[in-house]
């Protein structure tokens, strides 16, 4: 057999069966799972279709070997394998036992051997191959008319082959106990998924493990495990010498050394999963067309969306929510790529197609080193502590940028320079305290006005308070607030004001402690209702749960509000309209608050900002030093807003998100720092875990992958500009860490020069998603 043909697998594995005097087998369920990932594998197996029968009754079991092997064509292989009760019936015949097999009478509930061996004659493939994991298996040819002599004989033809686990008289081992009760996977299928996954197998010049080749080594790996228990090869007129089961030089090696794995191991089977094998092929089919995008040179990606009709995406977000799988199995792994993208453009702006780019090279050193036996649990630990080392040097390594280099990550996002330079004005002009703010505006052009305002980090209590779900935003325009350090729980001191409010018309903003109970329920009710259009924001804390009670000060001031506290300030029940402060607009997410035209008076937020500049020099640590700076900061900068306009409702909605896009990623970069682009930033962090030592085998195998797998976004980017990997990696380790490559130009430039930078926020974000991804696929069972 060439190897040229199609490659059909029919596994059925047995456990649980109705006859008590059967006893129920552990070791099947999970023996078939990773056999059939193993074969599916195109790394391994490379099998086209893999059918798995799980506790079936007999009849459905003869039905299915009689689908595998019918309409076969002559360069076919097939594979049937068994692992279940094997018993010999008083007259000398071998059956397989079903979920309903009555072993008192076994010719009407079981599945008898020589029924196997009809359909095998029968079949017309040149490949036939019948794995037998079963006490007593090697009764397979016992009875048969022609006999099938040994194959260790030397005979040769174009027949079928059999293994079985054991010999006619032995029972089917596993490790220290037989097969019957024990957990465990079992000895001979143990040996089978070594030979087909390990570096150790045998395999002829040209890369072919033929079937007697395999045999033998399958026999070496019983006999390592279990002494007492020897398999068996029979061929019916084969020539398994010809008979190609596994080439060995397409699958893939482990490509990195860890410590504790020396290429030299002993190899042991394979611990992924028929559903992992499913998932790792979705999470490729998604995550390779979102990589091809990656760096200047990046490509177009033409996909077939719902309707079926061709679309061109050269953005990871619309090829991860236009691609619609083509296999059916790929929906699930793909699910976890669009997840993914839409993640990492939600809490960071971009860098999905990084993310992509990891994950999937993660995901597929993770199956390599499951190949080699590593333990998921044991590899997940290893990559949670490998992803919090990468993080902290990232952090460690961040540069704060000027307005070049934030300029030139506006412009990675967006191409026009005009939009790009202007948020890159605005966020370096409001610095670390300052607030920005992007709304839609008449006109068609863009820009900006700084207006009295400050930005708070708390959002609203309670998503009932949005009112532009598109956002996840709740807007309160000409707006009333009223700020108190007070719990508010009981409704009834507030009723005079809220009748007050309503009567206005105008919006409320309550800034308190906390809100709840009859309170909270009332705002939420009037507010669906929209009787009281209003939002509830709890009073930012201190790491400790302390109350920030400054951002309340502030805020009164900024706005005009006279605090309502416990000890000054009027009772709630005796609440004006006077009492409140004003807005011109408030705009709520569920982690910031930003108050845009507030009512405060100048000269009373003046004294109040001097007040603050007198306590600065008498901070008693400079932890207090920094929050009073905090604040200074933060009343003095006021609010940028950055108004936006465009042609159509459409244009203009586009462009909004757009520069929100922009804003969110010059936010982060300024406020966590910057390093490389172009992934020699993350390319260079991996060296940090190739020179770090793991606890254990599976850690220091989760390091190395992980740091080969950081390496792909620089990888991905140079071959889409027509770079070998090797060209690539060179010189990279060697140059300084204020150089990169430039696919553009071909050669190392000048970082600032070259305006190629990554935000930490979005490499680490980048980091944790894919680290995640990986986390979802090695839990799978």
């Amino acid at each position: 057999m060439s190897g040229t043909g199609r490659r059909h697998a029919l596994l059925v594995a047995t456990g649980e069966y109705t006859d008590a005097r059967l006893g129920r087998l552990r070791a099947p369920d999970q023996d078939v799972e990773r056999l059939a990932a193993v074969l599916e594998d195109p790394d391994a197996g490379a099998f086209d279709d893999v059918r798995v029968l799980r506790d079936a009754p007999d009849f459905e079991i003869r039905a299915a070997v009689e689908d595998v092997l019918a309409d076969r064509a002559g360069d076919d292989l097939v594979l049937v394998y068994f692992s279940c009760h094997g018993f010999v019936s008083a007259q000398g015949q071998l059956y397989f036992a079903a979920t309903n097999t009555r072993t008192d009478r076994p010719a009407g509930s079981a599945v008898p051997a020589s029924y196997v061996n009809d359909q095998l004659q029968n079949c017309a493939a040149a490949g036939r191959l019948l794995l037998l994991d079963a006490c007593f298996s090697g009764a397979f040819t016992d009875g048969f008319k022609a006999g099938t002599p040994d194959v260790m004989d030397g005979r040769v033809g174009d027949g079928y082959v059999v293994i079985t686990a054991c010999d006619r008289y032995e029972y089917a081992y596993e490790a220290d106990s037989m097969v019957l009760e024990s957990p465990r996977a079992s000895v001979f299928t143990d040996a089978v998924l070594e030979t087909l996954t390990g570096d150790a197998a045998p395999g002829g010049e040209d890369g072919w493990i033929t079937v007697d080749e395999f045999f033998k080594h399958v026999q070496d790996g019983v006999l390592r495990r279990q002494p007492e228990q020897r398999p068996r090869f029979f061929a019916h007129a084969a020539e398994p010498h010809r008979m190609r089961l596994v080439q060995k030089a397409a699958r893939r090696s482990a490509g990195v050394a860890v410590s504790g794995a020396p290429a030299s191991a002993k190899p042991v089977a394979s611990t992924y999963t028929q559903n992992q094998l499913v998932v790792a092929r979705g999470i490729k089919a998604l995550a390779e067309p979102i990589g091809r995008t990656l760096g200047p040179m990046g490509r177009r990606v033409i996909l077939r969306d719902g309707t079926g009709i061709y679309q061109e995406a050269a953005d990871s977000l619309a090829i991860a929510e236009q691609s619609r799988p083509d296999d059916p199995r790929d929906a699930v792994g793909m699910a976890y790529v669009r997840d993914l993208v839409l993640e990492m453009r939600r809490t960071v702006g971009d860098g999905a197609a990084t993310a992509a780019a990891i994950g999937w090279a993660s995901v597929r050193g993770m199956m390599d080193a499951q190949r080699r036996g590593a333990r998921q649990v044991r590899l997940l630990h290893g990559l949670r502590a490998a992803t919090d080392l990468v993080r902290e040097q990232l952090t460690r390594s961040a540069i704060r940028p000027d307005l070049a280099a934030l300029t030139a990550i506006a412009t990675e996002v967006c191409p026009d320079p005009g939009t790009s330079a202007l948020v890159a004005e605005a966020v370096l002009a409001m610095g670390a305290f300052g607030a920005v703010h992007v709304e839609e505006a008449n006109g068609f052009g863009i820009d900006s006005i700084r207006t009295a305002g400050l930005r708070i980090d708390s959002g609203y209590m309670s998503g009932h308070f949005v009112t532009h779900a598109e956002r996840a935003e709740a807007v309160l325009d000409d707006a009333y607030l009223l700020v108190t350090d007070l719990e508010l729980s009981s409704v009834h001191p507030l009723v005079p004001l809220l009748e007050k409010i309503m009567s206005s018309g105008k919006p409320l903003l309550v800034v308190a402690r906390d809100v709840r109970d009859e309170t909270m329920a009332t705002l939420v009710v009037n507010k669906v209702r929209e009787t009281l259009k209003s939002v509830a924001v709890k009073l930012p804390t201190f790491p400790g749960g302390a109350m920030d009670w400054g951002t309340a000060q502030d805020l009164a001031v900024a706005t005009g509000a006279t605090l309502v506290t416990a000890r000054s300030g009027p009772a709630l029940e005796s609440l004006e309209l006077s009492h409140l402060g004003t807005a011109v607009k408030v705009v709520m997410t569920k982690d910031r608050t930003l108050v845009s035209g507030a009512g405060g008076k100048p000269e009373l937020t003046g004294s109040h900002v001097n007040a603050l500049t007198e306590h600065l020099p008498r901070a008693a640590s400079p932890g207090e030093r920094a929050w009073y700076q905090h604040r200074i900061d933060r009343l003095t900068h006021g609010l940028c807003v950055i108004r936006v306009g465009g042609e159509t409702q459409e244009k203009l909605t586009e462009r909004v998100a757009l520069v929100e896009r922009i804003l969110l990623v010059c936010r982060l970069a300024y406020d966590q720092g910057v390093i490389p682009g172009g992934g020699a930033g993350l390319a260079r962090a991996a060296q940090l875990l190739e020179a770090s030592e793991g606890t254990g085998r599976e850690q220091a195998e989760a390091a190395a992958v992980l740091a080969q797998a950081l390496q792909e976004p620089y990888l991905r980017i140079g071959a889409n500009a027509g770079y070998e990997e090797d060209e690539m990696l060179q010189d990279l380790h060697r140059t300084p860490s204020t150089s990169v490559f430039d696919v553009r130009t071909g050669g190392f430039r000048d970082l600032a020069e070259a305006g190629l930078f990554t935000p930490v926020a979005q490499a680490a974000a980048a980091i944790d998603r894919a680290a995640g991804l990986t986390e979802r696929f090695l839990m799978v069972e």
